[in-house]
């Protein structure tokens, strides 16, 4: 049985691998029932999941968003996402660039974060392009 501290919700990364450590934990219980217990096996199944409640619904939307703009972005450049508005309903995306904020968008889904910087960018490279 997993036996760690009470996790932060507001990075779920740790939960969903310990989930995952879960879950091969239990394919190895069914591969070798001889090497790990049934009840061991099950503990850690269930306290994987008891863990993956915990996770708000905002924390998961910041995370898939944090992985949306880090996903379109170069390498060189970093996404920093937050929530924003009244009743944090929308996600502020900042792209930094060292410590230079290049963009921000305000959006409300992690696809239309993406969508804007998109947008700009291609919008930016046509301004660039001098008149023939």
């Amino acid at each position: 049985m997993m036996s760690h501290p009470k996790p932060s919700t507001h990075n779920p990364m740790p939960i969903i691998e310990e989930a995952i450590g879960a879950l091969k934990l239990m394919q190895v219980h069914f591969d070798h029932p001889t090497t790990i217990s049934k009840e061991v096996a099950s503990a850690t199944v269930n306290e994987a999941i008891d863990r993956l409640r915990l996770l708000k619904p905002c924390t998961l939307r910041l995370a898939e968003a944090h992985a949306a703009v880090s996903a379109y972005l170069p390498k060189h450049l970093t996404a920093c996402v937050a929530p924003t508005g009244t009743d944090d309903s929308q996600l502020v995306a900042v792209v930094l660039n060292g410590t230079v904020v290049q963009e921000q968008v305000i959006a409300s889904s992690p696809q239309a974060l993406v969508e804007l910087l998109r947008v700009r960018s291609t919008a930016t490279a046509i301004a660039e392009v001098p008149a023939a």
